[in-house]
């Protein structure tokens, strides 16, 4: 199993914002930020 680098997560969480500004404005969606994880490890780029 992949290990996540907290580098690289961090860059991805910009990435994010940028793609779908509305699930962190005006609230973190928190239940979706944490399966995005799991499908960019398994090549399921949302």
């Amino acid at each position: 199993m992949l290990k996540l680098d907290a580098e690289t997560l961090v860059i991805c969480k910009q990435s994010w914002v940028t793609r779908y500004p509305a699930r962190f404005h005006p609230t973190i969606d928190w239940d979706w930020q944490r399966e995005l994880p799991d499908a960019y490890l398994m090549g399921d780029h949302l």
